[in-house]
């Protein structure tokens, strides 16, 4: 997993950190064993076509990945997988899937692991925080009603205080080089959305 989530730090280190340790250990060598590295984000890239021998390789990639600004397509990156492993391989083989992730919940809600060949495997390693991780955002913002040149418009934002504690949050917003803020208490675990009347000084984009 190499999600924006995988970011967060807990205790002075990254979770992504923890998850290339962890990856590391599956990658060291034995005998007989074909691996292959599937770094998950928005969209899959495998290092190779298929489970390979040169396990060097792999760890080299390893020690190169870096987080993404994107949120994991889990299903995607399963399916790829999926593709690998239903590739004709000696009888004897035993087909393993080893997913490490922070386990954020709102990308495993869908999870399908049925696609995979039904021999397979599977084990989820987790490199999530001992406790959750305060988390404050801004996840949406919304003009109501027209907006037009030279008058007062409506913009609605939407913060997500998803922490263990209440925090009084303050939002500015500089449109055309004016400033605007509104100050609201955010409830612990919720969104909460803050109104705030600007003047849209020109016609065309606004930055």
């Amino acid at each position: 997993d190499t999600s924006a989530s995988m970011g967060a730090v807990s205790h002075g280190a990254p979770a992504m950190e923890r998850a290339r340790g962890a990856a590391g250990h599956y990658l060291e060598a034995q005998s007989g064993l074909h691996a292959n590295l599937i770094l998950a984000a928005a969209r899959p890239h495998s290092v190779f076509d298929r489970p390979s021998a040169n396990l060097g390789a792999l760890r080299d990639e390893l020690g190169r990945a870096q987080v993404r600004p994107e949120r994991l397509d889990l299903q995607a990156a399963i399916g790829a997988a999926a593709d690998m492993l239903s590739q004709p391989i000696g009888p004897s083989t035993a087909r393993e899937v080893i997913i490490v992730s922070d386990l954020q919940r709102t990308n495993w809600g869908g999870a399908d692991f049925s696609v995979l060949p039904k021999d397979t495997a599977i084990h989820v390693e987790s490199v999530a925080a001992p406790q959750p991780l305060d988390n404050l955002a801004i996840t949406g913002i919304q003009v109501r009603g027209r907006a037009a040149a030279g008058s007062t418009g409506h913009l609605e934002i939407e913060v997500a205080n998803f922490s263990q504690a209440p925090r009084s949050v303050t939002v500015e917003v500089s449109l055309d080089g004016r400033p605007y803020n509104v100050e609201k208490p955010c409830p612990a675990g919720t969104r909460t959305r803050f109104p705030l009347d600007v003047t849209f000084a020109s016609k065309g984009w606004q930055i």
